[in-house]
Order: structure tokens, then sequence, then C-alpha cells
């Protein structure tokens, strides 16, 4: 059904290194105190006992994930994330770096935090705004129509920003590169395999969204048509030839079983 190397399947997820940055839940009951004292938080002001949640400030765009957006902030990933105004979603998405379109974010201010330097000298400082990876598992189809891992394969991994990098996959088939900040999208080339494979960086929206299967049917090599959310024929032959690589109940129905499996194939 497939020649060599014509259709390739593609587990990719983005990470994010932790960077252990003491963090400070907005939503926090005050100390408890005899007067009326009041405090100011993130621009609210409260009294002693009362607690706040602030509303979310950003909005997801199409192509944006945590990463992107605490990078534009300057903030480590995990501060914005973990911040108790984020709670109903981190609730409802469980990773942070699959978010969908519309969803809505709490960023808090960056801490000002003054440093005292000696004058009359250059003075060095980092930004720990969070290092972003790009986590690539790479199958082909063989000859007999078989999937095959890509292990131990020399590749380059071109972005649209920055400068390549060269490696080589591991054992089973994965591609573990930094991703420059900013960068949106970028090319693996296997030389050895005459393979070229275009990865969109941020652009897959969550398992429950049709959207997301349709992204990650796609990325596995099935001809989805547009992701466009809505199921069409395309998106139904599609899960139909998934159903049946995966020996699921061809239905072409994208249910709980077939999101599984996308799931547990895609890595996330």
């Amino acid at each position: 059904m497939y020649g060599y190397a014509k259709k390739v399947l593609i587990t990719n997820k983005v990470t994010t290194n932790f960077f252990p940055t003491p963090i400070t839940p907005l939503a926090t009951t005050l100390p408890t105190s005899s007067t009326a004292e009041s405090r100011i938080i993130d621009g609210q002001s409260m009294t002693a006992n009362e607690s706040v949640t602030l509303m979310p400030n950003h909005t997801i765009a199409a192509g944006e994930c945590l990463t992107t957006v605490a990078q534009q902030h300057g903030l480590p990933w995990a501060k914005i994330w973990d911040h108790g105004s984020n709670a109903a979603l981190r609730s409802k998405r469980k990773d942070p770096n699959i978010l969908h379109p519309g969803d809505k974010l709490f960023v808090p201010d960056k801490d000002q935090q003054p440093q005292s330097r000696a004058s009359g000298s250059r003075h060095s400082f980092k930004l720990l705004a969070g290092a972003s990876r790009m986590r690539v598992h790479l199958r082909v189809f063989d000859a007999q129509g078989e999937t095959q891992v890509v292990s131990s394969q020399d590749f380059v991994a071109e972005f649209d920003i920055g400068l390549p990098v060269a490696g080589q996959t591991d054992g089973n088939g994965l591609v573990n590169v930094p991703i420059p900040i900013g960068a949106a999208s970028a090319k693996i080339i296997i030389e050895a395999l005459a393979i070229e494979i275009p990865v969109d960086l941020g652009h897959i929206d969550p398992l429950d969204k049709v959207s997301g299967a349709q992204g990650r049917l796609k990325a596995l090599g099935y001809p989805v048509g547009p992701v466009d959310g809505i199921v069409g024929n395309l998106t139904r032959n599609a899960t139909r030839a998934f159903q049946t690589d995966h020996t699921l109940t061809v239905d072409g129905i994208i249910g709980p079983q077939t999101r599984a499996a996308l799931k547990d194939t895609y890595t996330s």
C-alpha cells in the first residue's frame, strides 16, 4: 500500500526544561490581623483574610504554546502555568505544551528584584525564560507496508531562524534538539534515506478537539485534508485507515478508543 519512505510517521512533542523558580500563588489568603490591613497584589487592593484570583489576560492564538508566551513576557513557563489563577486551565488541558486557540491564560507581572553591582564594570545577567526542545519520533513504512523505526540515523534539523543542528536519532528514532527562541517551524533532513520532514512547532491542538485528532493523523502520515475541525470524508477515511493499522473497530469515528490510540502513537 505504501512505498518505502513515502509515508512518514511523526510523533512530536515540545518539552520545556524546568527551572526551579520560587513561585508564590496568587490565590493566597493573607495572614490574619487585628486591623483591616490593606495589601496590593498584582495591582489589586485587598484586605486581610481576603483571597483573589485574577482574570486571564492572554488569549492563546493559533501556533502559540506556553513556552512562546513565556518567552514573550520574559518569564519561566512554570511561573505562568503554576499560578493560582490558571488552576482551571491546568485541570482542563493537563499538558502545558498543548493549548487550544482561544484558551484564556493569566500571565503575572515579572518580579522586580533590584540587584546591586559595582559601578565602572560590565555585568551579565541571565534570563531564565525556559528552554524548549523539539522531540520527534521518526518511523517509516517499508516496501511491505510495515513500520520501521528510524534509529541511529544522522540528521540535520533546520529551523526558520537560527543555525541548523546536527545529530543522530537514538534507538527509538528520537530526534531531540533545542529550539531557537522564536522559531515557528523546522525541517528534519536525513540524507541517507532521502527524507525531509516538515515540523510545525506549537501547532497541535488538544486531543479532545477534532482539530487535535486531525493534526495528529496528519503528522502520522494519514491524508486527513485541512486541519479545520470539520469531520468530512477525508477525515473519516484517514480515521478508518488509522483504525485499520491499529486493529481498532473501523467506523471512521474519532471515539475514545481511537483517541487513546492516537495519544499512544503520537505520544501526546
